[in-house]
């Protein structure tokens, strides 16, 4: 063999070397490319029972908020849900954090049967975060500190759960879906039992979930 046919050769390999490592590099992880489509993470979860039961869950979330597939920009959020004993559509509550009053109006949710609202307040972990409704006060408590199963945690155990189908849902290096993380929890049964709730919403409306133990990161449900 010639000598430059000797080098053409070398040439060829060290070409075909830097193509796959260009493929590689190019080439993102499904799980990595799910991180970034992250349109609902709750951090902090509040709860309290007594005459009425009331929850509040903190994070961020899209907005605008919608089921398409595509992340939005992410912002602030707290949400109130509050089991009570009404004949109304709609009903007036005081939230009380750290001392400071806010009234809020709460609508009835057909399909969960909560009174719900978006609040123009963030909660943070460590308020202290009452409610009032008709005179009567129930104290609530940031249960989300007791997780030993934190959001991100919960975030990357999902994700896990569900990386060969995450992968069939990448394009080009592109995941086509969203990612959402909530805390799933029973008004009806005085919040004894809470766990994370994962949920895959892709662009084809295919969907995925889990559901994620609080204390040892257990998949207990998947669908």
């Amino acid at each position: 063999m010639s000598l430059n046919n000797r080098i053409v050769l070398v040439l060829i390999g060290i070409f075909s070397f830097l193509g796959i490592l260009m493929f590689v590099g190019c080439s993102v992880d499904a799980s990595v490319l799910a991180r970034k489509n992250i349109s609902e993470i709750v951090d902090t979860y509040f709860c309290g029972t007594g005459d009425f039961n009331v929850s509040i869950s903190s994070g961020k979330r899209e907005d605008p908020y919608k089921y398409d597939g595509k992340k939005g920009n992410l912002q602030e959020f707290s949400v109130i849900e509050m089991s009570v004993s009404s004949q109304f559509s709609e009903i007036e509550v005081e939230i009380i954090v750290n001392e400071e009053v806010l009234k809020q109006i709460l609508s009835l949710n057909i399909i969960t049967g909560r009174y719900i609202a978006e609040l123009e307040k963030i909660v943070r972990a460590d308020d202290k975060v009452s409610v009032k409704y008709k005179n009567i006060q129930v104290d609530l408590v940031c249960r989300s500190n007791e997780f030993i199963i934190g959001s991100e945690k919960a975030l990357e155990l999902g994700i896990n759960e569900f990386n060969e189908e995450i992968k069939k849902l990448v394009s080009q290096n592109e995941f086509l879906g969203e990612c959402y993380l909530r805390v799933l929890d029973r008004a009806e049964d005085n919040f004894e039992n809470i766990f994370w709730y994962f949920y895959i919403f892709a662009e084809n409306k295919t969907t995925y979930s889990c559901v994620i133990s609080v204390m040892t990161g257990e998949i207990v449900v998947r669908n």
